[in-house]
C-alpha cells in the first residue's frame, strides 16, 4: 500500500527530546503547504514496534491517547490532506528507534522524508533532567540521575530519564546514512 493510496505523512519530523522539535512543527501546522496530525506526536510507529518499555514513574502516562492501530494512525490525518498539503509525522522518538520504525515506516510510505533535529548534546541533556524534574517525575539530583541511568534503563524505564544515552547521537545517524534514508538535519 502506498501513501498515495490512503492519507498517509510522506514527512516525518524526528529528532531528539528538548531540541526545537516542538517550535518546528508549530510552524510547520501554521504553514500553507504542510500539516501536522490531530495529535502532535502520535508515535504510532513505535508503538507499533514495541520500540521502548514504560517502567518508569509516570512512563505509561507519557503514551495515552496514541494510535495503536493503523486505522487510528491514519484518522489522525483523516481530511487533513485536502488542497495537496503535505502531511506531517512529528512524532521526535522515531529518531532513537530509526533502526526499528523506518523500515515500518518505509512499507506504508513509497518516499518518506526525514527532518532530523538535533541539539548541542550537554545542553539537550541538561534541559531534558530540567524538564523531567519540573513535571514531578525525576526526583534526584542531576549528578545522582546520571549515575542512576544505566541502571535505569536496564529496569526499562522509559526515554524521559535517559539523559545521556539519548544525547549520543552517532547510532542513529551512522544506521540512516547507512540505509540511504533520505533526511535533512538541523543542529
Amino acid at each position: 500500500m502506498a501513501n498515495s493510496e490512503i492519507n498517509m505523512p510522506s514527512v516525518f519530523l524526528i529528532g531528539v527530546p528538548k531540541a526545537g522539535t516542538s517550535k518546528i512543527a508549530e510552524v510547520l501546522a501554521h504553514s500553507k503547504g504542510f500539516s501536522i496530525g490531530k495529535i502532535k506526536e502520535p508515535k504510532y510507529f513505535t508503538n507499533i514496534t514495541n520500540s521502548y518499555s514504560l517502567a518508569g514513574k509516570n512512563d505509561k502516562k507519557t503514551h495515552l491517547g496514541k494510535p495503536t492501530t493503523l486505522k487510528d494512525y491514519l484518522q489522525c490525518y483523516d481530511s487533513r490532506g485536502e488542497n495537496k498539503k503535505i502531511l506531517v509525522d512529528c512524532s521526535s522518538d522515531y529518531f532513537r528507534f530509526c533502526h526499528l520504525v523506518v523500515p515500518e515506516i518505509k512499507k506504508l510510505c513509497t518516499d518518506p522524508r526525514f527532518i532530523v533535529v538535533l541539539r548541542n548534546p550537554i545542553d539537550r541533556c541538561y534541559s531534558q533532567y530540567l524538564n523531567t524534574k519540573a513535571l514531578g517525575r525525576e526526583i534526584l539530583t542531576f549528578q545522582q540521575a546520571i549515575q542512576k541511568e544505566g541502571e535505569r534503563i536496564n529496569l526499562g524505564w522509559g526515554p524521559a530519564f535517559h539523559y545521556v544515552h539519548d544525547s549520543c547521537y552517532s547510532d542513529s545517524l551512522r544506521w540512516l546514512k547507512d540505509n540511504n534514508v533520505s533526511l535533512k538535519v538541523y543542529i
